[in-house]
């Protein structure tokens, strides 16, 4: 895993998170394939922990956050594992994703919200 690849799986979380927190299914749809009922299980997954999607704020790595971004057995993948952020401090649910590089441009691919 190189620099680039880190900074584009972290720019791609950032994105995830700002569109679930606007509530934008139709970008969601487009960007990250993701539809109506994958995006109601990500609030009911949020609700479980007390979080609202517009109570979340993306991730802001500089800081102190919690994640791990990691190479997976296929050389193409990386796995991702952030504590989401919400009420200005991490909070118990984690985001885990796997972004693939086979392709020219990353694909994202939202896996589950859990601890």
């Amino acid at each position: 895993m190189d620099s680039c690849q880190e900074n584009a799986v972290k720019q791609l979380v950032r994105e995830f998170v700002q569109l679930i927190c606007r509530n934008d299914v139709s970008a969601l749809s487009d960007k990250f394939g993701i539809d109506t009922q994958v995006f109601e299980e990500i609030i009911e997954a949020l609700g479980r922990y007390g979080i609202s999607a517009s109570e979340l704020q993306p991730p802001d790595f500089d800081k102190s956050q919690v994640s791990d971004v990691f190479q997976m057995d296929d050389p193409k993948l990386l796995g991702v594992e952030v504590n989401l952020w919400a009420k200005g401090k991490h909070q118990e649910p984690i985001l885990h994703a796997e972004v693939n590089f086979a392709t020219k441009q990353p694909v994202f691919h939202f896996r589950y919200i859990g601890s």
